[in-house]
C-alpha cells in the first residue's frame, strides 16, 4: 500500500497563521473593552470630593440698605467733622434720612436685616448692654466714618462680647471699632467666609478679635489694642491676618490649634508683651508668618496681677494707662514665639529692639508630631531670612538685656504675678549671620 500523500506545507502555515490571528483578535478586543471600562471608571466623579475652603466675601454696594445713626447731634457733628468733605456732606444727608426712618442702635438693625442686607452706621459712639448676635447670611456692616474710630460700638463691660457671629456665612464688617468687652470685643465662631476690613478692637478683658472654628476668614487692615490676651486670636480656623496693627496687648497676634491653616502677613506688631505667638499647632496645621514688622515688644503686663488694680472689676480699671490683667502667660521681650507646635514657617520678617529674643522656638519633643524646639526636619518649623537688627537675640538661648522669657501657657494667671523662668533647655537657635547677642 502506498503512503498517504503529505499535506502541502503552505496549507499548514495558513492554518497556523489563521489560529494566531484569532488569538490576537481576542486579545485586542479584551484590551479595548477593559481599557474603555477603565476610562469610564476614571471619568466617574468622586463620590466624596474634597471640599475647598470657602473664600472671604468681597465688598458690595448692592442689596437692601438699613441706616443706623445717633440722635446725639453734637457727637455726630464732632466725629463727622474729620471725614473727607464729599463724604462728610453725604453723611449729613444720610443722617437726616436716618433720623426720619432709620435705627438708633446696631442691634435693632441686625435683628431686622434679611439676607444680603447692607447696614451703614453713621459716625457716633454707640453703647450696647448685650452682645450683638449675627446669624443672618451675607450681611454687610459698614461704618461710614473716615476711620474706625469715628464709629465706635462699646459694651462698657456689660457684655462678654460686643459683636459675635455664629454659624453665619458671607459676613463683611468694615470701618467699625468694637470695644470694652468682658471677653472678646469681636468674635466669630463656626463661620464660613467672613471679611473683617479696617475693623478696630479696644480695651478687651480677653482677645480683641477672636476667630474660632471658622473657615474662609480674612482679617485685614485692622487695629487691635489694649487686650488682656491677644489683639488678634486665631484658633482652629482657616484664616488670614493681613496688614493689621496690634499694640499694647498681651500678644499682638496669637495663632493656635491643631487644625489651623493660617497666615500672618505684613502686620505691624509693637509694644506688646510678645509680638506674635504660634502655639499648640498640630501635624495638620499649616501656618505662615511672613513679612511682618515686629519691634519693641518688651512690655511686662504682669506687674499688676494680684494687686487691687486687677482684683477690681474690669469696668473700674484704668485702661487709659495701659493696665492689663492677662490670664495667659506670654514671654516678655520676644518678637516671634513658636511653642509646642509643628507646621509653622517664619520667613522674611523684620524684627528689632527685642530685649529677650527676636525669634524663640521651644517645646517638649513629641515623636508623633515633632516639635518646634527639636530643630529637626520632622518639626517642620523653620525660621529663615528674619532681618533682625544687630543687638537682638534670635533665640531664647541667647538672652538680651531684658528678662528671661516665660513659656506660653493657657493656665490662669490672675492670682499672682507669674514667676520668671529660665529659657527651656530645648530651645533652638536660628540666628542669622548678622545677629549678635547683647553682652
Amino acid at each position: 500500500m502506498s503512503p498517504a500523500p503529505r499535506q502541502p506545507r503552505s496549507d499548514r502555515r495558513l492554518a497556523a497563521l489563521a489560529f494566531m490571528t484569532g488569538i490576537l483578535a481576542v486579545l485586542v478586543f479584551t484590551c479595548y473593552v477593559g481599557g474603555t471600562a477603565t476610562e469610564s471608571r476614571l471619568d466617574e466623579p468622586d463620590p466624596f470630593p474634597a471640599v475647598p475652603a470657602p473664600e472671604a466675601p468681597a465688598y458690595r454696594d448692592d442689596g437692601p440698605l438699613l441706616l443706623v445713626c445717633t440722635d446725639d447731634a453734637e457727637d455726630f457733628a464732632e466725629r463727622n467733622e474729620g471725614v473727607v468733605y464729599s463724604e462728610r456732606i453725604a453723611n449729613e444727608r444720610l443722617q437726616d434720612d436716618c433720623l426720619a426712618d432709620g435705627f438708633r442702635d446696631l442691634p435693632a438693625a441686625v435683628a431686622a436685616a434679611e439676607p444680603d442686607t447692607r447696614i451703614q452706621i453713621l459716625p457716633g459712639h454707640y453703647t450696647v448692654d448685650a452682645a450683638i448676635v449675627v446669624e443672618t447670611e451675607h450681611l454687610q456692616i459698614e461704618g461710614v466714618g473716615d476711620s474706625p474710630d469715628d464709629v465706635q460700638v462699646s459694651a462698657h463691660f456689660a457684655a462678654d462680647t460686643v459683636l459675635t457671629a455664629h454659624a453665619a456665612s458671607g459676613l463683611y464688617v468694615k470701618g467699625v471699632s468694637f470695644g470694652q468687652a468682658r471677653g472678646a470685643a469681636l468674635r466669630l465662631t463656626a463661620v464660613e467666609s467672613a471679611t473683617l476690613d479696617e475693623v478696630g478692637a479696644f480695651q478687651s478683658d480677653g482677645a480683641g478679635i477672636h476667630v474660632a472654628d471658622s473657615s474662609g476668614v480674612e482679617v485685614r487692615d485692622c487695629r487691635a489694642e489694649a487686650a488682656d490676651t491677644a489683639g488678634v486670636l486665631i484658633e482652629n480656623s482657616h484664616a488670614d491676618v493681613i496688614g493689621c496693627e496690634a499694640t499694647g496687648n498681651g500678644a499682638g497676634i496669637e495663632i493656635r490649634g491643631t487644625e489651623t491653616t493660617a497666615s500672618a502677613v505684613g502686620n505691624r506688631l509693637h509694644d506688646n508683651t510678645t509680638g506674635l505667638v504660634v502655639a499648640d499647632s498640630g501635624p495638620a496645621a499649616d501656618i505662615a508668618v511672613t513679612d511682618n514688622t515686629v519691634y519693641g515688644n518688651n512690655t511686662d503686663h504682669y506687674a499688676l496681677l494680684g494687686t487691687a488694680a486687677c482684683e477690681t472689676d474690669a469696668a473700674e480699671r484704668d485702661w487709659t494707662g495701659g493696665d492689663l490683667c492677662p490670664d495667659r502667660t506670654y514671654p516678655s521681650g520676644v518678637g516671634i514665639l513658636a511653642a509646642n507646635g509643628t507646621g509653622t514657617a517664619v520667613t522674611e520678617n523684620r524684627i528689632w529692639n527685642q530685649q529677650t529674643a527676636g525669634i524663640a522656638a521651644w517645646g517638649a519633643p513629641d515623636r508623633t508630631r515633632g516639635s518646634a524646639a527639636t530643630g529637626t526636619r520632622s518639626a517642620r518649623t523653620r525660621t529663615e531670612s528674619a532681618r533682625t537688627a544687630p543687638g537682638t537675640a534670635t533665640a531664647s538661648t541667647c538672652g538680651g538685656t531684658g528678662p528671661a522669657p516665660r513659656p506660653a501657657s493657657t493656665s490662669p494667671a490672675r492670682t499672682a504675678p507669674p514667676p520668671r523662668c529660665s529659657p527651656p533647655a530645648a530651645a533652638t537657635s536660628h540666628a542669622s549671620p548678622e545677629t549678635r547677642c547683647a553682652p
